[in-house]
């Protein structure tokens, strides 16, 4: 990656432990696909007054050559997202499923294989 990892933290103390989370998940996503130029991860928590029933929302920009994706766990929808480690591992794999995508639709003319060429009959 060219630029290094950029993590936020929204409506709750940064953590050492969940930027490790993200750190291993973003090292994956770019075992997967190396040409990633950037990365920045947010994290934010729902209602910063409550103590329970708090859900986690992770938006994961990805800058690749020519191209952007966005992915965004719905935290808001989704009540497993009351655990951090869960809303990442989603969201990471919701980025990780739009980056296949990109490669199937940028990559897919290099993986054709050239049709053989007839060859000429020895007599």
């Amino acid at each position: 990656m060219q630029n290094p990892i950029q993590i936020s933290f929204q409506h709750l103390e940064p953590s050492p432990a969940l930027e490790t989370a993200i750190r291993r998940r973003a090292e994956q996503l770019e075992k997967f696909f190396p040409r990633m130029t950037s990365l920045r991860v947010v994290i934010t928590r729902s209602s910063p007054r409550h103590r329970q029933g708090n859900l986690f929302q992770v938006r994961i920009d990805v800058t690749l050559p020519g191209s952007e994706i966005v992915a965004s766990g719905e935290g808001a929808r989704d009540p497993t997202h009351a655990d951090p480690y869960v809303a990442i591992r989603d969201s990471f794999h919701i980025a990780r499923r739009q980056i296949q995508d990109y490669v199937r639709v940028h990559f897919r003319q290099r993986r054709r294989v050239p049709a053989p060429e007839p060859q000429a009959e020895s007599a």
